[in-house]
């Protein structure tokens, strides 16, 4: 079943402008949960990343040894590629990539040799180049303009965290953060 948002029935001027105040708050008060949030990420991946470093800088030293140990015995592979062991499979196999040194240049001598099917290109509409077409171009591509009346709000952060009380940073700071203005639209 579909909902409806109930209108707030704003009977003055001032009554709007005490809601542009309480979404001031709002949004102050979300950048600084949202802050505070990063910060205790930032924290938690800084602590894991230490705890890990030890355990990968063992796991490459056992690396090169293994491969280290089994190069040196690579007899005791016979024909095979791989060497089954009760924890695990150790094996060499032939591995080829491309390497390429120079992206740009690379390109222009695969154009040159008539290799553009090696070429990767993306195409995708620009919107802003098509914007300048008429209405029935834009319908020959498949495009359509759609105008639409759209209503908008700008809330005065910076006022906000001049208001608040000098106790209280988490406002200020978020205030300061987010820049002094807002641009929310919301489609009618």
């Amino acid at each position: 079943m579909r909902k409806r948002l109930a209108q707030a029935g704003f009977r003055t001027w001032d009554e709007v402008d005490e809601a542009l105040r309480q979404i001031s708050i709002i949004e102050l008060e979300l950048a600084r949960i949202e802050a505070q949030m990063n910060a205790k990420v930032m924290e938690i991946k800084k602590r894991a990343q230490a705890a890990g470093v030890p355990l990968k800088e063992k796991r490459v030293f056992l690396e090169a040894a293994m491969e280290g140990f089994a190069s040196n015995r690579r007899a005791d592979f016979g024909e095979k590629k791989h060497m089954a062991l009760t924890f695990g499979v150790i094996s060499f196999r032939l591995s080829t990539r491309l390497v390429i040194s120079d992206m740009k240049r690379t390109v222009e001598l695969l154009k040159n040799l008539g290799l553009k099917n090696c070429i990767r290109v993306t195409e995708a509409p620009d919107k802003g180049k098509m914007a300048a077409l008429d209405e029935e171009t834009l319908l020959k591509a498949g495009a359509r303009r759609k105008t639409e009346d759209v209503f908008g709000y700008e809330v005065d952060l910076e006022r906000i965290g001049k208001d608040c009380p000098a106790e209280d940073e988490g406002y200020k700071e978020a205030a300061r953060s987010k820049g002094s203005l807002k641009d929310t639209e919301i489609a009618a």
